[in-house]
């Protein structure tokens, strides 16, 4: 999803947090710790096969190869619908060097991809909000990894948008994507449009869809933003990030339109002691949300500044110490006022 954010994050505490929300699960501890190592910048306006490269909104990591995978929300404003595979290497010494992969079967301006997650054999599952002004629909599609599409998964009516009043929210479709095992795990950044909205009391339930690897549900269950920072603020969950069949790491950033100030986090959540909520049109107004525990606050590291728009989150290899790495990127939004940064986290 696009965000203008801008200025430098507010100075917090990083702590353990549970959801404020009425209903919510008090936070266990979080099984994870991170830390921050170091953040690199992919050159403004660097090009790669004669298209700018930004917009980058997805990340994934390909042991066998070495490499990330990165994926461009450009819905064909600067090249044709393509993700980018980047050698870690590079990524993880300040030295990002991408070169470019197509996705094919896609016209401009009916895509707006969001996330990308490589399966066992090597295809990818990739998510698309949608592009409202062409009514073209969202989706969730596997492709080779030579970008031929292979299938769409099923999307269930109660997400599909009809007018304004039910489905996905307009640029607030499934942001986030996760595959463990036989299960494909889908987040959208925020409430359907038949639930209700975030407050500055209280964060919005957006949705955990799970779904089997044939494309049948799983089960479901509310994943709840924290509340909006302010009344003219945004708060959303901007990618997923599977550890294991329960449990995921989830990015949250958002925007207070009174001070021009950002933040991003990183929360661990658990489908455990959370209340299924599978084949429900509505949310039930007394669901247990997913419990979450705040493990990473990019404020807590002013030295950072500001981290952008992260969007995708990615384990990566082991650094030098030994530590197993952990790789968040921005999108730039294209704009000559933000940047594309990788941040290296480590996980303690």
């Amino acid at each position: 999803m696009r965000r203008l954010l801008a200025g430098t994050v507010a100075a917090s505490v990083l702590a353990a947090t549970a959801l404020t929300a009425p209903h919510a699960q008090a936070a266990p501890a979080s099984p994870i710790r991170l830390s921050y190592v170091s953040t690199s910048q992919l050159a403004n306006g660097t090009t790669v096969a004669g298209h700018r490269v930004g917009g980058l909104s997805g990340l994934d990591y390909e042991p066998r190869t070495g490499q990330f995978v990165a994926i461009s929300d450009d819905k064909g404003d600067h090249g044709p619908a393509r993700y980018y595979r980047l050698p870690a290497s590079g990524v993880l010494t300040g030295h990002p060097a991408p070169t470019e992969a197509p996705l094919l079967g896609l016209a401009p301006q009916t895509f707006d991809l969001e996330s990308i997650r490589l399966r066992p054999d090597g295809n990818a599952i990739v998510t698309s909000e949608g592009v409202t002004a062409t009514k073209a629909a969202p989706f969730v599609r596997e492709y080779t990894s030579f970008g031929i599409p292979v299938r769409d998964y099923p999307i269930p009516a109660r997400y599909r948008s009809a007018g304004t009043s039910h489905g996905f929210r307009d640029n607030l479709a499934f942001e986030g994507s996760a595959v463990h095992g036989g299960t494909v795990s889908l987040l959208t950044e925020s409430s359907l449009a038949q639930d209700p909205e975030g407050t500055t009391q209280t964060g919005a339930p957006a949705r955990l869809l799970r779904l089997s690897n044939s494309g049948t549900v799983r089960d479901e269950y509310v994943y709840r933003t924290d509340p909006l920072p302010t009344v003219d603020g945004e708060e959303g969950a901007s990618e997923l990030l599977a550890l294991n069949g329960t449990d995921y790491l989830v990015i949250e950033r958002g925007y207070d339109g009174t001070t021009g100030r950002n933040h991003v986090k990183v929360f661990w959540t658990t489908i455990s002691g959370a209340q299924p909520i599978t084949g429900d049109s509505r949310v039930p107004s007394t669901v247990k949300a997913m419990p979450k525990t705040l493990v990473f606050d990019f404020a807590s590291v002013p030295r950072i500044g500001n981290p952008d728009n992260v969007e995708g989150m990615s384990f990566g290899p082991r650094l030098k110490d030994g530590r197993r790495s952990l790789v968040l990127v921005s999108d730039d939004n294209f704009s000559s006022s933000q940047k594309t940064l990788f941040h290296i986290l480590a996980v303690d």
